[in-house]
């Protein structure tokens, strides 16, 4: 049997540089693969503008913007009343009309619907509603605030929020963000149910009417 001949070490310090150039680099490719990959996904995705009367879906909710206008909201349907009673005389409401439907088989709340809705940025809204919906509720059109969305169940109702009097425009652009499913909320306890997010997914583009009587 023949001997085995060794591995002069000069060779073997040139095979280990060699591999360890080999890892560093494959380790820089998938550091590199997995940065790009996270830049795209912490891209925010463009809006989808949808047209007035066209549906759309965000959760478990199909929306369709009807309409919006502007009320003096004098019933304070809408607008916040002071101890006194009175609404703001340096405010309006800005009434959004939608319809909202259930589309799955479990009923939701209807702030959970709410939460996907955001005042639009270009309308003179003023308020908690700046920036979210704090200061909107989901109505029905006899004016009921809807608790709860029934499977299946369509509701024709309005959004509104405080907006300066002043301002003057002839459409608004209304703002809708996604939904993100829990499953499990080890935090809150609060499983199954669909979550707020800040990723703006449809914006609805809407002419404005004034109308001389109170909001439903």
């Amino acid at each position: 049997m023949s001997a085995v001949t060794p591995i002069p070490p000069a060779v073997r310090r040139r095979a280990a540089v060699v591999i360890s150039i080999a890892v560093c680099v494959v380790l820089a490719a998938s550091i590199a693969l997995a940065v790009v990959g996270w830049l795209q996904d912490a891209r925010p995705d463009e809006p989808e503008p949808v047209a007035v009367g066209e549906s759309f879906r965000i959760g478990d909710f199909e929306f369709v913007v009807t309409g919006a206008h502007m009320v003096d909201d004098a019933d304070g349907v809408y607008l916040p009343r002071d101890d006194d009673g009175e609404t703001d005389q340096d405010v309006r409401a800005l009434v959004a009309a939608v319809e909202v439907t259930n589309v799955s088989d479990t009923p939701w709340l209807g702030v959970t619907a709410t939460s996907a809705v955001h005042a639009p940025d270009d309308a003179g809204i003023v308020g908690d509603a700046n920036d979210d919906t704090d200061s909107a509720a989901l109505f029905s059109a006899d004016g009921h605030l809807v608790d709860v969305l029934n499977p299946g169940v369509t509701v024709r109702g309005t959004y509104g929020w405080a907006q300066d009097r002043r301002w003057r425009g002839e459409e608004i652009t209304l703002q809708f963000t996604d939904l993100r499913w829990v499953e499990n909320d080890p935090f809150s306890l609060d499983d199954r149910r669909w979550a707020v997010t800040d990723r703006l997914t449809h914006t609805v583009t809407v002419p404005v009417e004034a109308i001389e009587a109170d909001a439903p």
